[in-house]
């Protein structure tokens, strides 16, 4: 990794995609789209969560994995896996992946090793067990179509990013089908407010989800009622799993 660096001394912490689009003729994710980035990135010490992230896509092939994290504006890589990322991005709204967890599954009782997570704002789901080091994290809104291959299926997002995976169309739209269904379930958790939140349009309008083949179809086969009285046991919920996790680092940092 740090041969790669040697080479470049004016390296910076996140890269533009304007930037990379005049050094790189493809947005294509591929192993050698992911070395020249990484001839540009320097290690970031910390991700900024207040940008939407579109994937996490692991990258093995040096000494020591990285993750690159694909923003909506830029790019960074950092020396963690998907899963420690993600888990620190629970951390910045008062959750760690045990309680998530605990959390997700109080709504969906079907135990999985592929759970996606929310914030409220947008949601990633994993394609395979979240404790693969290789395994890839994809925000569904950002999926404009997926495109078969003749042994891969290619995920295109809307920015132009594009990546070959071995799963297939109908599983894949199950995945992205239950992490929109997450992000719809913890939305109304961002509004504090007791009065009842009014019935939206459409998913996506309430999501703020871009309308791309995928999310269309992905929005008429689900059932989008909201029922206040479900929605309010779900943030209660939240917030009592939030002040457990408090209670949990006040304990730690006390010892």
């Amino acid at each position: 990794m740090y041969d790669l660096y040697s080479k470049n001394q004016n390296l910076s912490f996140s890269l533009s995609y304007a930037v990379l689009k005049e050094t790189h003729p493809s947005l294509q994710l591929t192993d050698t789209f992911l070395t020249h980035c990484l001839s540009l990135l320097e290690l970031t010490p910390s991700l900024d969560f207040r940008s939407e992230i579109l994937a996490l896509i692991p990258f093995t092939t040096t000494k020591d994995p990285c993750t690159f994290v694909f923003f909506k504006e830029k790019i960074q890589v950092i020396d963690q896996t998907g899963f420690e990322i993600v888990n620190d991005w629970l951390h910045s709204f008062n959750l760690d992946y045990d309680h998530y967890r605990e959390l997700y599954l109080s709504a969906y009782t079907k135990k999985n090793y592929t759970i996606p997570v929310s914030n409220g704002r947008f949601s990633l789901f994993p394609l395979e067990n979240i404790q693969h080091q290789t395994t890839i994290w994809l925000n569904p809104g950002h999926i404009a179509e997926l495109k078969k291959q003749r042994y891969h299926t290619r995920i295109c997002l809307d920015n132009g990013l594009q990546v070959d995976v071995t799963k297939q169309i109908p599983s894949l739209e199950q995945q992205i089908t239950r992490a929109i269904h997450c992000h719809l379930l913890f939305t109304p958790i961002q509004s504090l407010s007791s009065h009842t939140i009014p019935q939206p349009n459409n998913l996506l309008e309430y999501l703020n989800l871009l309308s791309t083949t995928i999310t269309r179809k992905i929005s008429r086969t689900l059932p989008f009622t909201l029922d206040p009285k479900k929605e309010n046991a779900f943030r209660l919920s939240y917030f009592g799993m939030t002040q457990e996790y408090q209670r949990i680092l006040e304990q730690k940092y006390q010892k």
